[in-house]
């Protein structure tokens, strides 16, 4: 029977977080998923974390990578699953979302490209200072990231089709992904919040409004001058974020 939603989880040294990640998949792991772990030769606890849940596991391996888009890639090989979702290492489901969602996957009355949900970011103390994902929009999607990409269900068909993630991009290959397909994108919107992350990661950084304004100029979903008008408005907006929630 083929698997429904294949989880895919990068890890380097993530001795800090991976057991919290892999405790909130223990007791909603169905049949109808399927979890791959690709580990970039951590040098720490990792591993060890990680080999206490093997019977959770259902394809592991561990050799050193290009970063987490490259781990994406070599983990695109091996699933089997109808939807991946790519899970970060310090990311954790919320509590029986993971059920709901592959429900919420089996009722789809035909193949989408995308399911697009939301996520908790909370900051260091666990305070939510926002919840993240709305309905798909290509108007919005050409000038920005607009969805919450740790929450998206990828049809497997999307990197058959349009090829694997870009690994010239470090931070925002999943944007560009996107952006490739996204006029042609068949998107259906779950309005829940499937996962919790923490604010102030590399996605809160100059040099992701520095790739999705390479993006934009790449693909030219909007005209130059506007382009470097939105990193402006982007890297001020970003200052605000990080004086307000302190990351």
């Amino acid at each position: 029977m083929q698997k429904i939603i294949s989880i895919v989880i990068a890890t380097y040294n993530a001795e800090k977080t991976i057991k919290r990640c892999l405790d909130s998949i223990v007791y909603q792991k169905t049949n109808e998923i399927e979890l791959v772990i690709v580990d970039g030769a951590s040098t720490d606890h990792t591993l060890d974390i990680i080999r206490d849940y093997s019977s959770l596991i259902d394809v592991l391996i561990s050799e050193k990578d290009n970063g987490v888009y490259d781990a994406w890639n070599k983990a695109l090989k091996l699933v089997t699953g109808k939807y991946i979702q790519f899970l970060g290492a310090d990311d954790f489901y919320l509590d029986n979302s993971l059920i709901e969602y592959v429900n919420y996957a089996l009722s789809l009355s035909h193949d989408v490209s995308i399911v697009s949900a939301q996520s908790r970011y909370v900051d260091i103390t666990g305070k939510l200072l926002m919840i993240r994902g709305e309905r798909y929009s290509w108007k919005k999607l050409k000038k920005n990231m607009c969805l919450s990409h740790g929450s998206i269900l990828h049809n497997r068909n999307l990197f058959t089709k349009n090829g694997l993630f870009d690994i010239s991009y470090r931070i925002c290959a999943d944007y560009e992904l996107l952006v490739r397909n996204g006029e042609f994108l068949d998107v259906v919107f779950y309005p829940t919040p499937v996962i919790q992350m923490q604010g102030g990661g590399l996605s809160f950084s100059y040099l992701c409004q520095w790739e999705t304004f390479r993006i934009r100029k790449t693909h030219k979903t909007v005209a130059m001058l506007y382009n470097y008008y939105l990193l402006f408005r982007g890297c001020v907006g970003l200052a605000v974020k990080k004086m307000r929630w302190n990351v």
